[in-house]
C-alpha cells in the first residue's frame, strides 16, 4: 500500500515537468529524452513498464540543476561586483 501511494505522488509530481535525461523502456526505446515534458500518456507508458521512479529522478535532477544555476548566477552577482 505505501509503495502505491508513493508511486501516486510521484506521477501527480512530475507530470507536466521536463527531464534531465534519456529513461528508456524495457527494450532500450526512449520514454523521454532531455527537456521533454512528462505527459499522462508517457507516465502510463512509465507506469507499465515499472519506470516511474526513473521519471522521478530525471525531473529531479532536472530541477537541481535549474536551481544550482540560479544559485550559481547569485552568487557570481555577489562575488563579481
Amino acid at each position: 500500500e505505501l509503495a502505491r501511494e508513493s508511486r501516486e505522488k510521484m506521477k501527480k509530481y512530475i507530470l507536466n515537468k521536463k527531464a534531465n535525461y534519456t529513461v528508456k523502456d524495457n527494450e532500450s526505446q526512449p520514454l523521454v529524452e532531455p527537456g521533454m515534458e512528462i505527459t499522462e500518456e508517457i507516465l502510463q507508458q512509465a507506469e507499465a513498464q515499472n519506470k516511474i521512479a526513473s521519471l522521478f529522478l530525471a525531473v529531479i535532477s532536472h530541477e537541481l540543476e535549474e536551481s544550482l544555476h540560479i544559485f550559481k548566477e547569485k552568487l557570481g552577482q555577489i562575488f563579481i561586483k
